[in-house]
């Protein structure tokens, strides 16, 4: 049972690190949680109250595990809450190198994708950033699609991911943070590509595997009508969807 009582109180201050307002607040409670075991294991030891020992060394199983979930959840929210866009480069132009991770996403006139940002020349910047690749104003040429593992040269605007607050919306700042999205960068220019690396590494490898079997689909597939719904419920790509027309006849 007190086994039972540690999970329970693990996965609740866990859960409770992620409605705090800030990392202090849950600092405050693990304390709290500390503070509580250690006061109920003194009181444990009187005479009057051991004949509740049981219930106690529940309670007292429940303070320390909310206070080893509540640390964890510190522990991993502190890197990536210190990866943030410093306030001197807000909405600022950065020329870097980026390494694609992810399968893009978009049409012809935008893409996005997450990529490695290397920036020598800002340090404090965020490894990662959600890039959004637009086609140029009069530019009829359709935006380029890069592969993950590819490294281009691109002149970006870098600025916090910050999302619109609507109560009937997801909380979209929520599942960047979720995702690792520290940082939202835009192109800017014609950036150029500089070398491919498809095996950089396991995850950029599976995708770019992904990447192939989107393309190949796509040009067997053609025009088909249902071709980007196919293309969604084989690889989980879901960015052709929104082409689709709102009734589509499956028959």
């Amino acid at each position: 049972m007190r086994g039972r009582a540690v999970m329970v109180g693990l996965v609740a201050g866990a859960g409770i690190v992620q409605v705090q307002a800030s990392l202090w607040h849950a600092g405050a409670l693990a304390a709290g949680a500390l503070g509580a075991a250690a006061l109920l294991a003194c009181l444990r030891t009187r005479p009057r109250v051991s004949r509740h020992g049981a219930i106690l060394g529940l309670v007292i199983a429940c303070c320390l595990g909310i206070a080893l979930g509540t640390l964890n959840a510190i522990a991993q929210a502190l890197p990536r809450l210190a990866q943030s866009v410093p306030a001197h480069l807000e909405q600022q132009i950065v020329v870097a190198s980026a390494r694609i991770l992810t399968l893009t996403q978009g049409d012809d006139r935008s893409r996005r994708f997450m990529a490695e940002i290397d920036a020598p020349r800002h340090p404090g910047l965020s490894r990662q950033a959600l890039v959004t690749w637009r086609a140029l104003p009069g530019d009829t040429r359709p935006v380029p699609t890069p592969a993950p593992g590819e490294r281009w040269n691109m002149t970006l605007v870098v600025r916090q991911p910050y999302a619109a607050l609507n109560p009937f919306l997801p909380d979209q700042e929520g599942r960047w943070f979720a995702a690792g999205v520290r940082m939202l960068a835009s192109v800017r220019g014609n950036p150029a590509r500089v070398d491919d690396m498809p095996w950089a590494s396991f995850s950029i490898a599976v995708e770019r595997l992904r990447h192939v079997a989107r393309e190949r689909m796509q040009a067997v597939l053609g025009e088909m009508r249902q071709g980007p719904l196919l293309v969604a419920l084989a690889l989980g790509d879901g960015s052709g969807i929104s082409l689709l027309p709102t009734k589509i006849d499956l028959n």
